[in-house]
């Protein structure tokens, strides 16, 4: 799962900076994700009944630098160039993308709840985007 919010990540770097790696770190949009387990509702009727991954899911908060190349905000980029980011052909099946206005500690929350709750641990749940560049892999 990692690996293809990495993916996803490394995709959208090329569309926010031309030449992302000869950037500083600082410079990058910054992903803060972590994984999550499903949690049912009163109606587990509506559960779905087969999951991929056992329902393993990432929530992600991205921060994206005032001077990118994107010339819309960030869900209308997802929403007009999904198939480069999920569906078919493609691991992740969706992503949904919402921008953050208010109650930023609620947000925060929500994201790292599975780590929070003990459901996950830090190690296992988390990963933070950009790494320094000395720990970037190569991609052919």
């Amino acid at each position: 799962m990692k690996d293809e919010v990495q993916r996803v990540y490394s995709t959208l770097l090329t569309r926010v900076h031309r030449k992302p790696r000869a950037l500083s770190t600082d410079k990058l949009p910054v992903l803060v994700g972590a994984a999550d387990l499903p949690v049912y509702k009163r109606d587990r009727s509506s559960a779905p009944t087969v999951f991929c991954n056992g329902g393993l899911h990432f929530h992600a908060l991205v921060l994206v630098p005032h001077s990118s190349r994107l010339k819309e905000s960030l869900a209308d980029h997802f929403d007009r160039n999904s198939e480069l980011y999920a569906g078919s052909g493609r691991s992740i099946r969706r992503i949904d993308v919402r921008p953050v206005a208010e109650d930023h500690g609620r947000v925060v929350d929500y994201v790292l709840k599975a780590v929070l709750n003990g459901r996950l641990s830090y190690d296992e749940a988390m990963l933070v985007l950009p790494r320094a560049h000395s720990k970037l892999v190569q991609r052919a």
